[in-house]
């Protein structure tokens, strides 16, 4: 998910302020290496059903290789 989006959940999720998410995120891997380093990447800026969609579009791809 976008940046943005993580911090939202985050701050909602754990109930921690915006400063706490925002070092939590920056503490671990840049988006940039990470989708560099796969395969496939999820962008999960949406909803559940937006969510299942991608993730049934990348497993069919990997089933029928």
């Amino acid at each position: 998910a976008d940046r943005e989006v993580r911090i939202e959940r985050i701050t909602e999720r754990d109930n921690m302020t915006r400063e706490a998410a925002e070092q939590r995120i920056d503490s671990q891997l840049c988006d940039g290496y990470l989708t560099d380093h796969s395969d496939y990447t999820v962008v999960n800026n949406g909803d559940l059903t937006a969510l299942s969609e991608s993730v049934s579009k990348i497993a069919d791809k990997i089933l029928n290789k």
